[in-house]
């Protein structure tokens, strides 16, 4: 059953409940990350709150580490190796990922 849900595709949030009536949290792609490629400063946009924000490397070690309470933020990967990095974001009942082209 789902609750406040829709279509079962990308980029539509689903919240389940069980017979204990604990929302289970879905993860989503309603994010935009941007410019992508990028060199110097990224934007991160989720539709709702994001509480934190991870960036991985290629081979899964966590290079970047922001807790905020916002829809929006900027970062500066200047200090991040090049390649292919992972995002991952996570609010209160919505996660996101998103891949990001590092090329300073």
């Amino acid at each position: 059953m789902t609750v406040g849900g829709g279509t079962m595709g990308w980029g539509t949030i689903f919240v389940f409940q069980d017979i204990t009536g604990i929302n289970e949290m879905i993860m989503t792609n309603n994010l935009n990350v941007y410019p992508n490629p990028a060199s110097d400063y990224i934007s991160v946009e989720g539709e709702s709150t994001i509480n934190n924000i991870l960036i991985a490397n290629e081979i899964g070690i966590v290079v970047y580490q922001q807790n905020i309470k916002s829809t929006k933020t900027e970062i500066n990967i200047t200090n991040l190796t090049n390649g292919i990095c992972q995002i991952k974001t996570s609010g209160n009942l919505q996660s996101g990922h998103s891949r990001l082209i590092n090329n300073r």
